[in-house]
């Protein structure tokens, strides 16, 4: 279903899009099943009533056309599960409420028509008034659908109050008028509506995105890493995890400050950032230690050394160097269970690196050739 046609517009934001689906059915789904068991029960009785002489088509077929839209309404509401519904299948939800309901909503508004003219002068008012009161109800229950609900009012109110207008009667054009001020109105609460419940989503995407993000480094932070690794995780393939933390970071901050050692986070979180992609997912896991977690292919082991001389040649807002231990492990991760082992083993590899000096990397005998490298790197630097 086209997003155009579930908003109404195409300025609403598209991080919401699949909230905005979701919401909109699920309060869709409470308010439609009263209107359609509404719509079922009226036109029952106007079939019930029908005027024998009346014709075939607006006498009987049209009303019966209504009642089996209905009742398909109502069926499709029954069946609909919000909890059980994902994006997709709530369009499709929305796109069938909306055929229907518009569907109904034409065919009452020409039955009124034909009823008008069909009725004697002094009982006819009832149709455009009955026209009135389900407009009313229908737009209020579609205002999720801004422009399906905005159809659902003009459809009805707008040739109906043209009729009680055209009537020269006095009190059928004060109705008239009367019949459009209310659509007005309606048009009005309608948008009003529609407004309110993007904010509320966009509002409500904010919040949880700030949750998920680290505000000193912009990084997402560890209960968001978390989530990331269960859903990565969850795709097959060997997983690896680099887990980096600063060198000598105490030192920093009682030297200079916290707040020098907060701007010293904030460089190395940019750092960072850059390395993290579709793939990749950075993180800063608390204090001054990081990590990156993706596909083995992704995170190739060469990138730990890129990171390590990165860093170290970075000239820090202290103006002093800055290194970094960095642990690597990879494995499976399938479950809970699984990542707690593959951080525990990376963990361990970062305690190793440590206590080899600081400014490498360890993962075992796997990265013993870099270690190596980063060895005679340092005795350069030191000489």
């Amino acid at each position: 279903m086209d997003q155009g046609t579930i908003y109404g517009d195409r300025s609403a934001p598209s991080d919401i899009d699949d909230d905005f689906v979701l919401t909109a059915a699920s309060q869709l789904r409470r308010q439609t099943i009263l209107l359609y068991s509404g719509f079922a029960l009226s036109i029952s009785g106007v079939i019930a009533i029908a005027d024998p002489s009346s014709s075939a088509v607006f006498g009987l077929l049209v009303p019966l056309a209504i009642l089996g839209s209905a009742l398909a309404g109502l069926y499709i509401l029954l069946r609909y599960r919000p909890d059980r519904m994902d994006p997709l299948a709530g369009r499709k939800f929305l796109g069938r409420i909306t055929r229907l309901t518009i569907t109904i909503v034409a065919l009452g508004s020409l039955w009124c028509l034909e009823s008008w003219f069909a009725t004697p002068p002094e009982i006819r008012i009832y149709y455009p008034l009955m026209m009135a009161l389900g407009g009313y109800a229908t737009g209020y229950c579609l205002a999720p659908l801004r422009k399906t609900a905005i159809a659902c009012v003009v459809i009805p109110f707008l040739p109906n109050a043209l009729l009680l207008i055209s009537s020269g009667r006095k009190m059928d054009v004060i109705a008239g008028c009367t019949m459009l001020l209310a659509g007005a109105f309606q048009l009005m609460l309608i948008a009003n509506h529609s407004k309110m419940l993007r904010e509320m989503l966009s509002h409500r995407s904010q919040a949880r995105q700030l949750a998920r993000v680290d505000s000193l480094t912009g990084l997402i932070n560890r209960g968001a890493f978390l989530d990331e690794i269960t859903e990565r995780g969850a795709k097959a393939g060997m997983k690896r995890l680099l887990v980096i933390d600063i060198d000598n970071f105490k030192a920093i901050n009682d030297t200079y400050g916290h707040d020098m050692g907060d701007q010293v986070l904030r460089q190395i979180g940019q750092i960072l950032s850059r390395y993290a992609t579709a793939d990749i997912c950075a993180s800063r896991l608390g204090g001054e230690e990081f990590a990156l977690f993706g596909p083995v292919d992704r995170i190739p082991e060469g990138i730990a050394l890129k990171i390590l001389s990165e860093i170290r040649n970075t000239a820090m807002a202290h103006k002093e160097q800055v290194t970094v231990s960095i642990g690597i492990a990879e494995g499976d991760v399938i479950c809970e269970k699984s990542w707690r082992a593959l951080y525990a083993r990376a963990d361990a590899e970062l305690y190793a690196a440590k206590n080899a000096g600081r400014n490498q990397i360890s993962s075992g005998a796997a990265l013993a050739e870099a270690n190596r490298t980063q060895t005679s790197t340092k005795n350069e630097i030191a000489a």
